[in-house]
């Protein structure tokens, strides 16, 4: 039996036509299958934002709600009445409506200003009575200018024939540091003549191997002092500060003079009269109390009591002076001290 190659090629050309369409239907089925998966899945996702929006959604009225019962709360803590206030405000937009107002409020502002600057004009500065002579010792009424500085003079200290002049500086509100200077000069003549011959003074005569008096005619000198002063009242009273007020005060004082006059003494029949000259060292620690109030403006009174030791030394002597009289310029021991300084404020 022959076999018909044209029959052949034609029949496998047909088995081999039907499989190639069999299979690309069957790619495409696949490709479709696989589309529809994609579209459901992301449709699945469009419904999940869907619900999460309704969610999102359904808790607005409930914050929506929250907020206006806060609102009726805040409402209902006011002191007026929110429904009378706007009928009123309503009522006069109505009024002013009605009447048809012709406002201009730069106009009304500048004429403000003009009536404003007139009654400045008619104001009469109001003046302040001036306090005149001494002030009141009363701690409240002492002046309220900071001042720094106080210079003051002792006239006390003249009529012993020195010139004192103290210096204080305000170091701290309550404290006050304090230093003077002495210059002595006395003589009998002068205005401290008096004290001057109230001295009973008396040195070692060699000649007659004792001390006798002798008859003082001048004093001179220089010395230095510290004061350091505390204000007693600045913590009660506003306006008490330093170097104003109360005030309490330990001090130092160092002092170095020479002392000059004539010795008459009998001796082999005869009177000598004897030229004599000593230096004389004194040294003070001492304590006071004293109140300084001002008058006429920046003038001031300085006055004090307290007590000293005092001790006094010759440079011809190896001790302190023993047994003189409390008067004496030589004396060594416990004395009370007072005393009155004037002066200024800066």
């Amino acid at each position: 039996m022959k076999r018909n190659p044209g029959k052949i090629f034609t029949i496998t050309l047909i088995f081999s036509f039907l499989f190639l369409v069999q299979t690309m239907g069957q790619d495409a089925t696949e490709v479709n299958q696989q589309l529809l998966d994609m579209k459901l899945e992301l449709l699945n996702s469009q419904i999940e934002l869907f619900n999460s929006q309704l969610k999102v959604w359904e808790t607005k009225p409930l914050e929506l709600e929250r907020q206006l019962t806060e609102v009726d709360q805040r409402i209902d803590q006011l002191d007026f009445d929110p429904v009378y206030f706007n009928t009123k405000l309503q009522e006069i937009e109505s009024r002013m409506e009605d009447s048809k107002l012709d406002f201009d409020p730069v106009y009304f502002n500048t004429k403000l200003q003009e009536i404003e600057l007139s009654i400045e004009d008619l104001k009469v500065p109001r003046k302040e009575p001036k306090k005149k002579g001494l002030q009141s010792f009363r701690p409240d009424s002492v002046i309220t200018i900071p001042y720094k500085t106080a210079i003051a003079i002792n006239p006390i200290s003249l009529f012993e024939g020195t010139f004192h002049i103290i210096y204080e500086r305000a170091i701290t509100p309550k404290m006050g540091l304090a230093i003077s200077g002495l210059a002595t000069f006395a003589t009998e003549e002068g205005i401290s003549g008096l004290y001057i011959k109230n001295q009973q003074l008396d040195y070692y005569n060699a000649t007659l191997a004792s001390s006798i008096p002798y008859n003082n005619n001048n004093i001179s000198g220089y010395g230095i002092g510290l004061t350091l002063k505390n204000y007693l009242l600045t913590d009660q009273y506003k306006k008490q500060r330093s170097p104003v007020g109360l005030y309490a005060a330990p001090s130092l004082l160092a002092r170095r003079l020479w002392l000059s006059g004539m010795s008459e003494y009998y001796h082999e029949d005869e009177w000598i009269e004897e030229e004599v000259t000593r230096l004389l060292n004194i040294f003070a620690l001492g304590v006071h109390i004293g109140w300084k109030f001002t008058f006429v403006k920046v003038l001031y009174i300085d006055a004090y009591i307290g007590g000293q030791i005092r001790l006094a030394k010759y440079d011809d002597e190896d001790h302190f002076t023993k047994y003189k009289s409390l008067g004496n310029i030589d004396f060594s021991g416990v004395m009370p001290t007072a005393g009155l300084s004037i002066g200024i404020l800066k």
